[in-house]
């Protein structure tokens, strides 16, 4: 089955990715994604695992779209623990060593509201002065 891991973006959207297990590895098969929930669930065509705070959302949709293909975990097991990110952490620590944290750095998958409204305003700015 793919898995489904969603988060309610807000503004009708849901950041989700798509990953499927390979024995005891998990492979993404897609980038990280902002899209709505119609276009998350238009991509969908096997048996897939929804989580996350998006999934629980917008499930009535999801089923409603999907039917069987829709498959949920039980709510006790739908929120990330934190003993479950440690050995996720370990497994790439083992397998890839430690990041150089300098180098870290956020990934955005959407603008934020101040780049998208920014052109608008200095727009309206330069019209007033």
């Amino acid at each position: 089955s793919l898995i489904c891991p969603t988060i309610d973006a807000k503004k009708g959207e849901v950041f989700a990715a798509l990953f499927k297990g390979e024995g005891n590895d998990t492979l993404r098969t897609s980038p990280d994604l902002a899209l709505k929930p119609g276009d998350l669930i238009a991509k969908i065509k096997e048996p897939t695992l929804f989580a996350g705070d998006g999934a629980r959302r917008y499930r009535k949709e999801i089923i409603e779209s999907l039917g069987k293909l829709a498959i949920f975990p039980l709510p006790t097991q739908d929120d990330p623990r934190a003993s479950q990110v440690a050995l996720l952490g370990q497994k790439q620590f083992l397998k890839r060593g430690a990041d150089d944290i300098a180098s870290l750095s956020p990934i955005y998958i959407r603008k934020s509201d101040a780049e998208i409204h920014l052109p608008a305003l200095s727009l309206s700015n330069h019209k007033e002065n």
